[in-house]
């Protein structure tokens, strides 16, 4: 609930701040915005100021901003026609601006919260650096319910030892075993200063639901090496560098805005 929570507050902010791109970028060129709203949906609010509405409207995620002379309207025939004002008044370098403003701060955005992710939880530099996180032996973490583990015996906190001659296994070698071994799997657990020996036949049948068979247990690495911390300023730069790899989004949006503003142009002639 609170994750669902937490990405509804990010991406209400994400839209917050692209829509008051494009009313910054509108407004510094003379282009008139109609309204601005905190929310979607029915307004609950509202105060006319700057020549704009601003509104607080009902569904308190995201908004939105309207800028009227960007779209078309109907004469008086009911034929859609461009604005002689506004928007269509102004030169292609002040479109593209307008158009693209949005996306252009959403990128910084990204760039300022990746980068304060990355400071206080350094492991996600394995994203945005490619660095490998290491990590070290295997243990249980929880068991399902039902399934074999249970009933061979299996306890939270088990470590693994050794599991079909290899020894101190890592998480992913243990958990690529259970998938792929045949006609058993040998397991060495340590429990306290207890060990347990466990031989079951393997694969068993495959439990009504699930895909392949599984042993009902959740792995966990027994250490992991943390990444090197960076200050603020260090993932500024590193996500900068990270952020080229999905430029071609960013670079779709520019193309867009571009495309937009040219078919407006042309239609003006």
């Amino acid at each position: 609930m609170m994750t669902a929570i937490v990405f509804l507050l990010i991406m209400t902010t994400a839209v917050l701040i692209h829509e008051a791109a494009h009313y910054i970028s509108a407004k510094s060129v003379g282009v008139p915005v109609e309204s601005f709203s905190i929310g979607m949906g029915p307004v609950l609010l509202k105060k006319q100021w700057r020549d704009t509405e601003w509104r607080i409207s009902a569904i308190p995620f995201g908004g939105y901003v309207n800028i009227p002379s960007m779209g078309a309207r109907a004469d008086a025939d009911g034929n859609f026609e461009h604005y002689d004002e506004g928007f269509n008044t102004k030169k292609l370098w002040q479109k593209l601006m307008i158009l693209v403003a949005g996306v252009v701060a959403n990128y910084f955005l990204f760039i300022v919260l990746m980068a304060t992710v990355i400071t206080a939880v350094p492991n996600y530099r394995s994203l945005t650096a490619g660095l490998a996180v290491e990590s070290s032996g295997a243990k249980i973490d929880g068991l399902l319910e039902g399934y074999a583990a249970e009933k061979l015996g299996m306890q939270k906190g088990d470590i693994f030892l050794e599991i079909n001659s290899i020894k101190d296994p890592t998480a992913e070698q243990v958990s690529q075993t259970i998938r792929n071994a045949k006609p058993e799997l040998n397991i060495l657990l340590k429990r306290n200063d207890e060990l347990i020996n466990i031989s079951t036949p393997w694969p068993v049948a495959v439990k009504e639901g699930d895909e392949r068979p599984l042993l009902g247990i959740q792995i966990a690495p027994l250490a992991v090496k943390d990444l090197p911390k960076i200050n603020f300023f260090q993932a500024i730069a590193e996500t900068t560098v990270f952020s080229f790899k999905i430029v071609p989004e960013v670079i779709k949006g520019f193309v867009k805005g571009f495309i937009s503003a040219f078919s407006s142009k042309q239609s003006e002639d």
